[in-house]
């Protein structure tokens, strides 16, 4: 069903069809269904793509997020499920983790066989990197843009300011650009090193924030190329137009039922708001054991084992369980 489709069965049910209860309806939904996708690590959310870390040490190497053995995944990334190369898995660790490893756990080279997740932000310019200072340009003159920055202290600093006439703005000493606003402009806005002019981010034109991308680190740092297999939990696609549909398979149920207390808990009838909370968390339990039990699933059986005479078990007359 469609998003509006969703809205004028959960006004029909409940009885409020003036276009306000509509508009409020439609907002319910695109929040439950956001909730509902972050909820579990759905198989219709994942994601298996390709890509090669390229090394701070290659001479084609001028992306920043190449050094420190630090790669920016792609923006449709919201998790990093598993990581591998082509002959062996490599495996997750915390950072936490790693900082109480090996005394040189961060200056090894080699083969990658862990990674570790960083705090997702729009570019990294890692203290290897020999150029932070970044400029922001392209957007329309006299329209204001705002950016979050951690600089080589460790200290934030948010700078808010217009382009200029020249359309282009520079910040220095920057380490981590966390987060990017902006207004709507009439061409794309980009990110860049001042002093080599290499792209951090773009923001399309219509947009009013960058996209925020997810980092992570290689264990040991590689010194070639390294193909990469990554499995990955997609970021959703909002419910924002009237037809947009879900990409949960089965999840109809689910959002109206939700969607249907949120609206009895808006005319304040919390007694039927409670009853819908209610189903609508069953049929969550639901489809949850549907995206188990009727995709392909390799079932394995656990025999149980009586124990021998002798044992624990025969206080129990010889049949007893560990």
């Amino acid at each position: 069903m469609t998003l509006s489709e969703m809205a004028n069965y959960v006004c029909g049910k409940c009885r409020q069809t003036d276009d306000n209860s509509v508009a409020r309806a439609k907002e319910f939904l695109t929040k439950r269904y956001e909730l509902v996708y972050n909820d579990s690590l759905w198989r219709d959310s994942l994601y298996l793509f390709p890509f090669t870390f390229v090394p701070e040490y290659s001479v084609l190497s001028d992306r920043p997020e190449s050094w420190d053995s630090i790669w920016m995944m792609p923006n449709i990334v919201d998790k990093v499920v598993a990581l591998r190369t082509a002959s062996q898995e490599i495996t997750p660790s915390g950072q936490e983790l790693l900082m109480r490893g090996g005394l040189d756990a961060f200056e090894q080279l080699g083969d990658p066989v862990q990674f570790a997740t960083l705090s997702p932000c729009v570019a990294i310019l890692p203290e290897g990197y020999t150029h932070h200072d970044v400029e922001i340009f392209g957007g329309d003159a006299g329209q204001t843009w705002t950016m979050h920055v951690i600089d080589a202290n460790g200290n934030r600093t948010k700078y808010s300011d217009t382009f200029p006439a020249g359309n282009t703005a520079i910040l220095t000493d920057c380490r981590i650009v966390e987060r990017v606003t902006k207004q709507a402009s009439a061409t794309a806005v980009e990110i860049a090193t001042n002093s080599t002019d290499t792209t951090l981010a773009t923001c399309p034109a219509a947009d009013s924030a960058f996209p925020v991308r997810l980092p992570i680190r290689l264990i040991p740092g590689p010194t070639a190329d390294v193909d990469l297999m990554a499995l990955v939990k997609k970021k959703s696609i909002a419910l924002e137009e009237d037809g947009d549909t879900p990409e949960l398979r089965n999840i109809d149920n689910c959002l109206l039922a939700f969607a249907q207390g949120d609206m009895w808990e808006r005319a304040r009838q919390l007694g039927k708001a409670n009853a819908k909370f209610t189903e609508a968390t069953a049929l969550l339990g639901q489809l949850k054991s549907m995206h188990v039990w009727q995709e392909h699933t390799q079932i394995r059986l656990v025999p149980e084992v009586d124990s021998p005479a002798g044992s624990y078990g025969d206080n129990l007359n010889g049949k007893g369980y560990w």
